[in-house]
């Protein structure tokens, strides 16, 4: 009996997300990778991307021009990989973030304040980097700490798509200076990568998941009515991004719910529903008086 228990768990749990994917992506332009000096003086035309240097704190860019991700997928976990560019013993912690733009752009040659000026997560990850780096080294050492939540939370902007770029941000006030292989080296093998392991759930499943959730009246006036049976998921939210993507209002709900919507301008809304990382529903509705 217990054989076939877990058995019967097993292929529910299959049933419900197809094998795991991964996605690679390098960065495959000059301009796609760059440095700012503190928060001025930004350059894409360097052999290194150097973290942190003597006269104060770097910002190193890298985009990634077309991130193909299924749009009903979840990230499992996502990493960037480097290859070291020197032969140093390190000791310190990187902030890692990401640009708040489904459609964020490659870098210009040069300019003032260029990865300043980005709208940025407010989510910042540490990766802690130590131990010895030997010239081309490309192993776990130089891969990043996991940064699924700044993925997702890119991803599950309205307006970005598979296929969608994707801008990082690494920042560091390290005054010896990390020296990484950049673009502009030449060396294809040691390109800075992006690397998402995902998981996409089944057709059946998604299909069963909007039938159980719906948001009401639509156009709806002061209040929208969320029917649902949400009990047994955490960290569900709801959110309300305007037409051009950007979030106007996010609260956590559990279940069936009056969420007050009085205070929202008319117009045009992407309602998004949330649990975790993974989306449940999105729905385009439109707020009049």
């Amino acid at each position: 009996m217990r054989l076939i228990l877990i058995i019967i768990y097993t292929l529910s749990i299959l049933s419900f997300l197809d094998a795991q994917d991964q996605f690679k992506s390098k960065i495959s332009k000059y301009n796609h990778d760059g440095i700012e000096f503190g928060s001025q003086t930004f350059g894409t035309e360097f052999e290194f991307l150097i973290l942190g240097e003597q006269n104060g704190a770097t910002t190193v860019g890298l985009h990634f021009d077309s991130v193909n991700l299924p749009e009903n997928s979840i990230v499992d976990s996502a990493y960037l990989q480097f290859s070291s560019a020197e032969n140093s013993v390190f000791d310190d912690e990187i902030q890692i973030s990401i640009e708040l733009n489904g459609q964020s752009s490659p870098f210009p040659d040069g300019g003032l304040s260029i990865l300043w000026a980005r709208e940025k997560s407010e989510n910042w990850i540490d990766w802690k980097i130590s131990g010895l780096w030997q010239i081309n080294d490309r192993t776990d050492g130089q891969r990043t700490t996991d940064i699924k939540e700044l993925v997702s939370e890119v991803k599950n902007l309205p307006e970005w798509k598979s296929g969608n770029p994707m801008t990082f941000f690494l920042f560091s006030e390290f005054q010896t200076g990390i020296e990484l292989w950049a673009f502009d080296a030449g060396f294809e093998e040691h390109y800075p990568e992006l690397i998402i392991y995902y998981s996409t759930p089944s057709s059946t499943q998604i299909e069963e998941l909007e039938k159980e959730l719906s948001l009401k009246p639509n156009p709806f006036s002061t209040e929208l009515i969320l029917d649902g049976n949400l009990k047994s998921r955490k960290g569900v939210s709801l959110s309300f991004f305007n037409s051009i993507g950007a979030k106007i209002y996010e609260a956590e709900i559990n279940g069936a719910e009056n969420i007050q919507a009085d205070f929202l301008p008319n117009g045009l809304y992407f309602v998004q529903i949330k649990s975790d990382d993974e989306i449940l529903k999105t729905e385009k509705m439109i707020k009049v008086q």
